[in-house]
């Protein structure tokens, strides 16, 4: 027996959502009203960033282990293998193994 194939139809398309379902309707409203700001490529994919663009957050604490103040913890991170902490076991920032 063949495998059957099923296609997307055109009564399987998503239905519309109000914006106002969706929580969207002072972003509508100000689309309408011509306040949005154009925005790069770069621009809008560095807003959805977690590191605010390319790379990752990574700390300098170093031996001392002083990682409760450091970069990574004050973009709510944890220390991660790039940072110069992580070589010694003093970090305080890291997950619990």
């Amino acid at each position: 027996m063949p495998i059957l194939r099923r296609y997307l139809r055109a009564d399987d398309a998503a239905k519309p959502v109000a914006p106002v379902l969706a929580g969207l309707e002072t972003v509508l409203q100000d689309f309408i009203d011509d306040k949005l700001k154009p925005l790069g490529v770069r621009a809008f994919a560095r807003g959805g960033s977690q590191t605010n663009g390319p790379g990752m957050v990574n700390c300098g604490c170093g031996p001392v282990g002083k990682c409760i103040s450091c970069k990574c913890a004050k973009s709510g991170r944890r220390c991660n293998s790039s940072c110069k902490c992580s070589r010694f076991s003093m970090c305080k920032n890291i997950e619990p193994a």
